[in-house]
């Protein structure tokens, strides 16, 4: 009984064995595998550059009848998903097989080159062949990359429009000498900013000079007399190795009716200090105005408005203007500017060393109150007076 049971388990544990073995068969006899036109094998390590499309051919011989079956190519250790796969195939034992599969190669590498594995196999629904080979990832030589273009779409005719570029140096050598252009051709109307000297891979601690991206602010004038319509805005950074240039629409729109007075646009404040600009919105309109506000600053100042205001009729609202210098502001003039429902207002700061003169601040602080008070009161009376002829002219009739 004991031999017997015995026997019955050897059976059973040789079932599972060759069901394992089964499972487990490859489906394919010498694959091959070329990456680019160059054949992969394990002692080469070929190069892939980040971006491009890379064609990668599979042939081999089929071991197997098989009908759904997929090849599959992928690149692991990359936080984007790296793959591609075939249609269905039907194969046939003894024949061969040869598929073109293109592989979409990750937009952006960390460091300059990396090492990565790529994989690729032919499966069933039961069986898979699966070979893996070294390869690299390299950086174009010299290449400048756009990471944003931040900008108001609408504008008014007459305004200044703020446009905030992030550039960064996504090639494999250094970027000396970049410059960025911001341009409307059909306008006529172009700004340039000089940025600096972008390094490849920026590995250093804060306050280093070796840096790999940028930001810059550059101010576009949009003349008074331009067409309400939609422009073509052209942002192109440069220098001696490489350019890329990327297109935006830019909207003109008509003028808005409200009118906005600065009351003072240019200030000293000390870094690390905060000072208030008012800004009076004027609504001339009969029907009460909501307005959208937005400040575009340099990184050396923190601006702060309300996001959104109510004004009534025939009246006139202050909206204060809050800065702040960063405690590490270089010395120097700073622009920023406010957005009114599209309507731009620029403002300076003048970041000085030392204390600001306490009289010239209270005599401005008491020259901008006695403005707004006139305005306001220009506002009403203009009002009183446009009632009152109304009432004459009904009187009339």
């Amino acid at each position: 009984m004991k031999t017997k049971t015995l026997l019955v388990s050897i059976v059973a544990l040789l079932a599972v064995f060759l069901v394992g073995a089964v499972s487990a068969a490859e489906v394919t006899n010498n694959m091959v595998v070329s990456f680019k036109d160059v054949q992969l094998n394990n002692f080469n390590n070929t190069v892939g550059y980040v971006g491009e499309t890379v064609p990668v051919r599979v042939t081999f011989t089929s071991a197997v009848d098989a009908k759904d079956a997929r090849i599959r190519v992928w690149i692991s250790g990359h936080r984007d998903d790296v793959a591609s796969t075939t249609r269905r195939l039907t194969l046939l034992r003894g024949n061969v097989y040869t598929e073109l599969l293109n592989l979409r190669l990750p937009a952006s590498l960390d460091l300059t080159d990396q090492d990565y594995l790529l994989h690729v196999e032919v499966s069933e629904s039961v069986n898979y062949t699966r070979e893996t080979f070294p390869i690299v990832m390299q950086r174009e030589s010299y290449e400048l990359k756009l990471l944003s273009v931040d900008y108001n779409l609408d504008v008014a005719a007459g305004s200044t429009i703020p446009v905030m570029v992030v550039v960064k140096n996504t090639g494999f050598q250094r970027n000396d000498d970049v410059y960025v252009i911001v341009a409307v051709p059909e306008l006529k109307i172009s700004a340039r900013a000089y940025l600096e000297d972008l390094v490849a891979v920026e590995d250093c601690d804060e306050g280093c000079d070796d840096k790999d991206s940028v930001s810059k602010i550059l101010n576009l004038k949009i003349p008074e007399n331009a067409n309400v319509g939609i422009y073509d805005m052209t942002v192109t950074v440069y220098n001696s190795d490489s350019r890329t240039v990327e297109k935006r629409v830019l909207k003109v729109s008509v003028p808005a009716t409200s009118n906005l007075v600065a009351t003072t646009r240019n200030q000293d404040i000390k870094a690390g200090e905060t000072k208030t600009y008012d800004l009076v919105i004027v609504n001339s309109d009969n029907s009460i105005k909501v307005y959208t506000l937005s400040a575009v600053s340099s990184s050396a100042l923190e601006v702060s408005v309300p996001s959104m205001v109510t004004v009534a009729p025939q009246s006139a609202y202050i909206v204060p203007v809050t800065i702040k210098a960063k405690s590490g502001a270089d010395l120097g003039s700073y622009t920023f500017t406010v957005s009114v429902n599209g309507q731009q207002t620029s403002f300076v700061a003048n970041v000085v060393k030392g204390s600001t003169s306490n009289g010239v601040v209270a005599l401005t602080i008491i020259l901008a109150v006695i403005f707004v008070a006139l305005l306001v009161l220009l506002v009403v009376l203009l009002f009183k007076r446009e009632k009152k002829v109304e009432e004459v002219e009904n009187s009339y009739y």
